[in-house]
């Protein structure tokens, strides 16, 4: 089983647009799911864990909220082609 903190540091960047971008980590035990919208705002999308093949949501730690935010908030803005 991989801990929530790590699932945080290894989820991978997913440029949505110039401006906008999320991280997100999956495997068989937790699904996190973090983004910036196109207003500069930070979200929480998805925080869970499977528990006897049910996904169960879980309040992320407000040190695991900072660790999400300071993440989204270091990745550089990147222009995007369509």
């Amino acid at each position: 089983m991989i801990d929530f903190n790590i699932a945080i540091q290894n989820a991978e960047l997913d440029y949505i647009s110039d401006i906008e971008w999320c991280y997100f980590f999956e495997n068989q035990f937790i699904l996190v799911d973090f983004y910036k919208d196109e207003t500069g705002k930070n979200h929480v999308e998805q925080f869970l864990k499977n528990v006897n093949g049910l996904w169960i949501e879980v309040i992320p730690t407000d040190k695991q909220i900072k660790t999400m935010f300071q993440k989204l908030n270091d990745t550089p803005y990147r222009e995007i082609e369509y």
